[in-house]
This record gives structure tokens, sequence and C-alpha cells, in this order.
């Protein structure tokens, strides 16, 4: 009977749909189907582990994701801000002629983006 199941595909069908009658299976064919349940059991189980591992990393990975959006949600949020309160104001003569675009009164110069 164990003789005709040729590929793995065939030996786990009939795992899984044999009963398993004692009249059909010597001891010798009984053990070698436990040898094989007991290896495909293995192969499935040191899959799901894998997958399982796979898994939790995507998971961590996605939580980094969200912390780094919502970080830059808040640079460009305070980025966005600070352009508006320079688009929305005149210019002073001073910073027409030279160019450069100052933050405030004391003369300090306005960065948009850090280097």
């Amino acid at each position: 009977m164990i003789e005709n199941l040729k590929t793995n595909k065939d030996m786990l069908n009939f795992l899984m749909t044999s009963e398993f009658l004692e009249d059909e299976l010597n001891p010798s064919d009984l053990r070698l189907l436990l040898l094989k349940f007991r290896w495909f059991y293995r192969s499935s189980h040191s899959k799901q582990i894998s997958m399982e591992s796979k898994i939790q990393m995507l998971e961590d990975k996605v939580e980094s994701l969200e912390k780094d959006k919502e970080i830059l949600s808040k640079e460009v949020g305070s980025k966005d801000t600070k352009y508006k309160e320079v688009v929305n104001r005149d210019l002073t003569f001073k910073e027409r002629v030279n160019g450069k675009i100052y933050e405030n009164k004391n003369k300090r110069k306005f960065k948009f983006f850090k280097k």
C-alpha cells in the first residue's frame, strides 16, 4: 500500500484521509507514515514560525514609519506656519535690496530648511 505513494503530496493526502485500519498496514508502514507525518508537521511548523517573525518585523516597521510620519507632519506644519508668516507680510526696503528675508526686527535671517 505505502509503495504506491510516490510523492510527498500523495503521502500527505493518504495521511489526512486514511482510516489507518490495522489489517491494511504492517508496523513498518505505520512507522514510515509516522515519520512522514512528523516531517510534514515540522515543516509546516517552521513555516508558521517564520511567517510570524516576518509579520512581527513588518508590524514594527509600520509602527516606526507611522512615528516618522507624525514627526514629519509636525515639521511640515511648523514650516508652513513660518512660510505663511513671511509671505503674508510686507518686505522692508532693506530686505528687498539685499534679497535676504529677516524673521524679526532683530535682523535674524529666516531659513525655511535646516541643512
